[in-house]
């Protein structure tokens, strides 16, 4: 299956080594990528780990766990 990020690569060699932390993001748009598929795969755990540490503390790992099961992800898509 692809990616969830919308690229045509399948998920375990694109943003599941990046959330699995056996890869870094190479760039801030990989990082977003591996935000999104993390969502998709409801990954709280990298969510809060990806999140900037001056914004951490506000939010919580089961809000953005609940958050992420209960919305439906179609697609990424950069605009601009």
């Amino acid at each position: 299956m692809n990616c969830h990020c919308g690229n045509k690569m399948l998920f375990k060699n694109c943003c599941e080594p990046i959330i699995n932390n056996t890869k870094k993001a190479k760039s801030a748009e990989e990082l977003m990528r591996s935000r999104y598929s993390a969502y998709v795969v409801q990954d709280a755990d990298y969510i809060v780990q990806s999140t900037h540490l001056s914004t951490r503390k506000f939010h919580k790992k089961a809000d953005i766990s609940e958050w992420s099961k209960s919305n439906v992800w179609f697609k990424w898509e950069i605009i601009a």
